[in-house]
């Protein structure tokens, strides 16, 4: 398999939403459309770079543990900022090294200018690199 690029493993379905909208709204929109995260872009620029992003977790741990209401918070109060990204033509073990040093399990992909958000990139994405068996360090060679 050749190398592959960040921007070739990315998911292109991105769903984007304003920091002004009700949490509510897209709390539903990831419970419809099966997405774990969203980033949140400026009102009127949903391909801008992201300011923020909003996970499942997110929205467990900052809104409902703490009983406050979804229609009432808005998401820029609940999403994480600043956001970890990658850059479309980046190495996915770029993209890997900045999950596991975050601890998070998505990061958007931008363009090099950080001007357009190109796709959003998970762990399981990542886990289409052939090279992961082939990978010859002693870090990953026990799990195989």
């Amino acid at each position: 398999m050749s190398a592959k690029t960040c921007g070739e493993l990315m998911s292109r379905e991105v769903l984007t939403i304003a920091p002004d909208r009700p949490l509510i709204e897209v709390a539903r929109l990831m419970s419809t459309r099966g997405f774990g995260a969203v980033p949140v872009c400026p009102s009127g620029f949903p391909q801008a770079a992201p300011i923020g992003i909003v996970t499942d977790r997110d929205i467990v741990v900052r809104v409902i543990a703490e009983d406050l209401d979804p229609e009432e918070v808005e998401v820029g109060k609940v999403m994480t900022s600043p956001v970890i990204y990658c850059f479309e033509d980046e190495s996915p073990w770029v993209a890997l090294h900045l999950m596991a040093q975050h601890y998070i399990r998505r990061l958007p992909v931008l363009d090099r200018e950080k001007q357009i958000l190109r796709g959003l990139l998970s762990i399981t994405d990542l886990s289409q690199i052939q090279q992961f068996r082939n990978d010859h360090s002693p870090q990953w060679s026990s799990f195989y």
